[in-house]
């Protein structure tokens, strides 16, 4: 297995993983806006019926904008998969 790791805009790390062929990339970083929208529908998506996350969704989104916390994406294949977010 060989793996590869850079670091782009600022904070952001990908690694790309080969294993016999098959290749993997994935990044962590700070999110962007379109990140966080992406990962925050999927948020909502997975627990329908639950309100709470139409509220959580533009409340961290919110926080973030406004520097009041800092929200980091974790990516597989260009796709938001993960989502932390420090206070």
């Amino acid at each position: 297995m060989k793996w590869k790791r850079r670091l782009e805009k600022g904070l952001e790390v990908q690694v790309f993983f080969r294993l016999e062929g098959l290749c993997i990339e994935w990044s962590y970083g700070i999110a962007s806006l379109p990140g966080l929208e992406k990962i925050w529908e999927k948020n909502i998506e997975n627990n329908k019926g639950d309100e709470d996350w139409i509220r959580w969704r533009k409340e961290y989104i919110d926080y973030h904008m406004s520097g009041k916390s800092k929200s980091f994406l974790v990516s597989l294949d260009g796709e938001p998969v993960g989502e932390g977010t420090l206070l």
